[in-house]
């Protein structure tokens, strides 16, 4: 704590400076060039890097005197109560103060009868504050140089060599400069504008070479100019104080300042002794450019700026002023001084002697720390969790996956175990009601009491807080306020505890599928339970398809709400499972299929269409070749969604995923339905194979030759080679990956070999290969 308020003090005073020297700015810019000000800026970033540390080691020292005005920050705990309904809720109390749980909100008149209860939790904000403000520099930080980097693959990846009259320029201002290695030159259309960038191999960008002879010279002069500098390395500096002070808006005013002034200095530099003409010509050249600098704000690690027009303004008015002024060196030191003045006048300390003593009442320091580091569970209380899980009572919870339970269709929850069996004049009612009492089929039966108080219990919510409710999926009854679903099969999913962790209210069970896979499709996930009460079953990568899902979801039928005026009021995500798991090269890929249900405001709008059908006002998601597909691959941990398609995949287009997923999805072949490939099946073409006419088309090696010689390619003598061998499909037909190497070039092609049925009663049938789909192996990723 000591040390951030120390940051907080240097934060403070270095801020001060910065507004003070912005106010005075106007003034001081027509006595000194803004040279002078990069040098404060310079020597204050270092302050704030190193002044808290070094502050903190002389107070640990007896000669270090107390500075003469001290702010006292009183030593407060922080209490926080999470609630479903009311959101987390934070009070600041006195350290010591009675730690008494807050009162949960006021039933309204639509809430269950069951009590809600919520415990609440204290941190002492000696803890919380450093917290928080070191997870908020390491992500400023991590933010900040993520966006720089991935700029700069990108413009690394489409970047090429300048041409030779552009070297020729590059090596003559080089000379000019006396820069005797200088950074690479690369043309990158991406970058926008002219940068410079990589601090230990810079890299000089231009966005393209249609520049004339003079506004060429002016840009590699400027940006030659910051990398002799070392620019880049006074903007880290500059971008680690501002981490540090993350939360401060002074210190990121102070950055702003150093950058503005970063680039007059360099104007300044470009400009010296020249005259009227060529200040006026350079003022034009970033004049034309500024169009190109908008959007590139994440590049932090770079020399391109733009700062708005007001920025820019002043950058025209300094470099077109011919005015000498001196560099500055008075006004260096006076605001060097002054600022350690503020910061040897002023201290921040936390007040002493309000910690009270513990007593009976108060756990003491070593078991709150006890009680906020995790602990693995023992044997004993995974057995116990296994045997809970695997009872009828509770197995609904690892039935389907959920980010939050408020996500599980509470069908799937109620499906096995909740009501008692029908009697025969129940079941009659059923029947008259709804008329699909299939024989021997079970019938499920819920009331709303008993849903609630199974909701309360294990959940802390209620009906009206899962997006659905009981409605989306099961028939209601105003008789006894009960729903009846009827089934003849079961969800039950056995489960294994492999290992669990508590941590404060917080527990996490390890579970693996007994069968193999849970209905999600994978063989493993994390149950989460929150003050007892349960609140997740996911895995990281079922979580980030999810939200993808719900995304899906949520924009779904936007053409009725814009062309018929059709509100949905209601959502619910009843099923999201993997069908096809594949891995290529270091990237693996699986693919989704979900299931939802929306509820119209009024169902008579709706224009059904496809195989669209409802239940119960509710709408079905199939508006078209089928349901839902995300395909989405993982690579260094990272999810991203390579594709939405639908099911017709492998319905109609006849592909396996495996197919699909490596020739379309990873490699982004074009890919039409299976039979739509060349060459093209025609009445005439299949009899001909029949007769022996078509020898060419059994055999892949020759069926790839003719296709690309038909494309105006040579293949080379040996060039043909088998880059992947597909499983089989539900139909027997074989797929290659092949790799060809053409005189031209060289491709992969997918090839598929099938057996097709044709004349009456389909008595006749050919063998043949097919190309369905190509792509430059150059551009392509790897598959092996």
């Amino acid at each position: 704590m000591e040390l951030f308020l120390c940051v907080l003090k240097w934060g403070l005073v270095v801020g001060a400076a910065a507004l003070i020297l912005r106010l005075l700015r106007p003034v001081l810019d027509r006595r000194y060039r803004a040279r002078w000000r990069t040098w404060t800026w310079l020597i204050l970033a270092c302050a704030l890097i190193l002044g808290p540390g070094a502050e903190r080691l002389l107070a640990a020292r007896p000669v270090f005197s107390t500075p003469p005005v001290v702010i006292q920050v009183p030593q407060m705990d922080v209490q926080w109560q999470a609630d479903r309904d009311a959101g987390v809720r934070l009070r600041v109390l006195p350290s010591g103060a009675p730690q008494s749980a807050p009162a949960s909100p006021a039933a309204g008149p639509g809430d269950a009868a069951v009590p809600r209860t919520a415990s609440a939790k204290t941190l002492p904000i000696k803890t919380l504050f450093p917290a928080v403000w070191l997870a908020g520099a390491a992500l400023f930080l991590l933010w900040r140089l993520l966006g720089t980097l991935l700029f700069c693959r990108r413009a690394r990846r489409w970047s090429r060599q300048p041409g030779e009259q552009t070297r020729q320029f590059y090596r003559s201002a080089c000379d000019d400069l006396h820069i005797q290695r200088p950074p690479v030159l690369l043309i990158s259309a991406p970058v926008g504008s002219p940068m410079m960038t990589g601090l230990l191999r810079p890299r000089l960008y231009l966005p393209s070479e249609d520049w004339g002879p003079q506004e060429l010279a002016f840009i590699l002069r400027h940006e030659l100019t910051h990398y002799r500098r070392h620019d880049l390395w006074y903007k880290l500096l500059i971008l680690a104080a501002n981490a540090v002070h993350w939360f401060n808006p002074l210190i990121h005013l102070l950055s702003r300042e150093a950058d503005t002034d970063l680039e007059l200095t360099c104007d300044d530099a470009v400009v010296a002794g020249r005259g009227r003409e060529d200040r006026q010509a350079y003022s034009e050249t970033l004049l034309g450019s500024l169009h190109r600098q908008r959007g590139l704000s994440r590049a932090v690690l770079s020399t391109h700026f733009y700062g708005g027009a007001k920025i820019m303004k002043e950058r025209f008015r300094n470099i077109l002023t011919q005015n000498k002024r001196k560099f500055g060196v008075t006004a260096l030191l006076l605001a060097l001084f002054l600022t350690g003045c503020a910061a040897a006048t002023l201290g921040i300390r936390q007040q002493a002697g309000t910690e009270p003593a513990p007593d009976a009442e108060q756990e003491p320091e070593q078991d709150d720390a006890a009680y906020w580091k995790p602990a693995a569970l023992t044997a004993e209380e995974m057995a116990d969790w296994e045997e809970r899980l695997n009872s009828t009572e509770l197995n609904g919870f690892v039935s389907r996956m959920y980010s939050d339970i408020r996500y599980l269709p509470l069908g799937e929850l109620f499906y096995n175990h909740m009501g008692d069996p029908l009697t025969d004049s129940e079941r009659a009612a059923y029947r008259e009601a709804w008329g699909d009492d299939p024989p021997g089929l079970d019938i499920s039966a819920v009331t709303r009491r008993e849903a609630e108080d199974f909701l309360a219990e294990h959940t802390g919510l209620t009906l009206s807080d899962f997006p659905g409710g009981l409605d989306a999926q099961w028939n209601y009854s105003q008789e006894g306020d009960r729903w009846y679903f009827f089934h003849g099969d079961t969800n039950f999913t056995p489960v294994t505890v492999t290992g669990g962790v508590r941590q404060a209210d917080s527990l996490t069970l390890y579970l693996e599928a007994r069968d193999g896979q849970f209905s999600s499709g994978l063989a493993s996930g994390e149950l989460t339970l929150i003050d007892g009460k349960f609140f997740s079953f996911t895995t990281p990568l079922y979580t980030q398809v999810e939200a993808l899902a719900r995304g899906k979801m949520n924009s779904a039928f936007a053409w009725m709400e814009e062309d018929y005026g059709v509100t949905f009021t209601d959502r619910c995500l009843t099923d999201l499972w993997c069908v096809a798991s594949e891995t290529i090269g270091e990237e693996s890929y699986s693919a989704w299929a979900m299931t939802y249900l929306l509820k119209p405001e009024d169902i008579s709008k709706v224009p059904l269409a496809g195989a669209m059908e409802t239940f119960n006002g509710w709408l079905t998601q199939s508006d078209g070749p089928g349901d839902p597909i995300a395909i989405v691959s993982v690579k260094d941990g990272q999810v991203q969604l390579r594709e939405w398609t639908d099911t017709s995949v492998s319905w109609e287009r006849s592909y396996t995923w495996e197919e699909w997923i490596t020739a379309h999805s990873h490699l982004g072949m074009n890919l039409s339905a299976k039979l739509n490939g060349w060459p093209e099946v025609t009445t005439e073409f299949l009899p001909s194979i029949a007769a022996g006419n078509e020898e060419w088309c059994t055999g892949w090696e020759t069926t790839a030759e003719r296709y690309l010689q038909q494309k105006g390619r040579t293949p080379e003598d040996g060039g043909l080679t088998v880059e992947k061998t597909f499983r089989p499909g539900y139909d027997g037909d074989q797929s290659l990956l092949i790799r060809a190497l053409c005189t031209e070039g060289e491709y992969l092609l997918l090839l598929n070999q099938l057996e097709y049925r044709y004349g009456d009663n389909g008595q006749s049938s050919v063998t043949f290969w097919q190309v369905l789909g190509e792509v430059p192996a150059e551009d392509a990723p790897t598959v092996s």
